[in-house]
């Protein structure tokens, strides 16, 4: 069970080797011995990546995941970088008013659209390949650990039966593996610079098999990264990012805070997105099919999808083309016969995204227009600041917190409360502001 004397000791620290200095020889009980660990060196890593989609991933914990620090030995060739966090996540760097994909990290694979054969440098700390991976059900973009390639079964026997699906794509090509389809599965060996999707059952943890026991290394993100799921929303792992500079619907620019969705030609949302600018708004997620079931959760290549503003149906349709591509939205006309159903009563509804950093979207319908109140308090219930005290319309009202204090400062993490008020009706809500 334990040492023997003569045996040689070795030391990890949060799962990655250490160097030792002194004698770690295992003598006899009661004996004392002094040595000195170093871990933490800085290595760096090179991923050659080729003109087009790169599906990515690094095992370093680089100082800076503020996405441009980190992609910019590559910044001459990037034209765009996807995550998925619960949903997609888009970086543009020459559209960044549209963009939300700011912070990267090791555990997450991103496609990375290149526009010329280029080298990916990351510089960091080594990650043990027994850190934790979160997961929820359905699909996620996970990196890959381990410093040596490995079985696909191998490297995911950690999920079981819980594993539906795993999908890589390398040299332009992509690959497949299914648990127990040996026969026609094409994803046999993962390996590092690449990134893989994961489709599970239910919320678990991916653990890559490892030398040294499972443990979570401290992280020095600055900035957590968001969740993008949006609720009634489906998000599969191929979308189009749908935008607009300046919306109009029926000559009227559509104003802050309007709901945008996209639907497939049978009325299902597979997209939707709260304007925080009038006339703007995206990058929206529009997606496609899922492939691995038999649901309808949206629209396969080629097919039309049309959008909808506060519930109000446009006449124009659109064509999904391919994962990845950017759509610019002008000009809209409404249906006729479409409106937007009316509340019959008052709601207040979960903020987007919760956790939160730095802000967050708060939503609540009306039955009828009138004047309405959005507070927020901390956990004390001392009040901290009123983003909204006017009148509202009928229907549904948006509205964003940007995380400051009535005296325009950033508040602390931590719990926070908010709450309506409407002619005589109360409602209070919890969300978690993380920094």
């Amino acid at each position: 069970e334990g040492a023997e004397p003569g045996d040689l000791i070795t030391f990890t620290v949060n799962g990655i080797e250490a160097l030792v200095t002194g004698d770690p020889t295992w003598t006899y009980h009661g004996d004392s011995s002094e040595v000195c660990l170093e871990v933490g060196v800085v290595d760096t890593i090179y991923c050659d990546l080729f003109k087009g989609w790169n599906l990515v991933s690094w095992n370093l914990d680089q100082e800076s995941d503020y996405i441009v620090d980190a992609l910019a030995s590559i910044s001459g060739c990037v034209e765009l970088v996807m995550g998925f966090e619960q949903g997609g996540l888009i970086y543009d760097p020459g559209l960044p008013q549209f963009s939300n994909l700011w912070q990267v990290d090791h555990l997450s694979g991103y496609w990375i659209k290149t526009s010329c054969n280029t080298t990916l440098e990351i510089t960091g700390m080594p990650v043990a390949a027994t850190t934790p991976i979160a997961l929820t059900a359905g699909w996620n973009l996970v990196s890959y650990l381990p410093d040596i390639p490995m079985a696909t079964g191998d490297a995911l026997a950690s999920l079981g039966d819980n594993l539906i699906v795993a999908l890589g794509y390398e040299n332009d090509s992509g690959s497949v593996y299914l648990p127990g389809e040996d026969l026609y599965n094409s994803l046999d060996t993962m390996a590092g610079c690449l990134g893989y999707w994961v489709k599970v059952l239910q919320d678990t943890s991916l653990v890559y098999p490892g030398t040294f026991p499972v443990v979570t290394a401290p992280h020095k993100s600055h900035q957590p990264v968001m969740s993008a799921a949006i609720a009634g929303v489906t998000a599969t792992n191929r979308w189009v990012n749908v935008y607009s500079e300046n919306l109009t619907l029926d000559g009227a620019t559509v104003a802050a805070g309007a709901t945008i969705t996209a639907h497939n030609l049978d009325g299902r949302i597979i997209g939707s997105f709260t304007t925080i600018r009038e006339g703007q708004f995206g990058f929206m997620p529009v997606y496609a099919n899922d492939n691995a079931t038999t649901e309808i959760e949206g629209v396969r290549a080629g097919e039309r999808f049309y959008l909808a503003v506060n519930g109000v149906a446009a006449n124009e349709t659109f064509i999904w083309t391919e994962t990845g591509d950017r759509m610019e939205i002008g000009a809209l006309t409404a249906k006729a016969g479409s409106q937007q159903a009316l509340p019959d009563g008052y709601s207040l509804y979960q903020n987007y995204p919760n956790p939160f950093n730095p802000s967050t979207h708060i939503s609540f319908t009306l039955p009828i227009a009138g004047q309405a109140r959005i507070d927020i308090y901390n956990i004390l219930g001392k009040l901290v600041a009123t983003p909204f005290d006017g009148t509202a319309r009928t229907g549904e009202n948006n509205i964003v917190w940007d995380g400051r204090n009535q005296a325009g400062e950033n508040v602390a993490t931590g719990i926070y409360f908010y709450r309506l008020t409407a002619d005589n009706y109360v409602e209070t809500k919890k969300m978690t502001l993380m920094n």
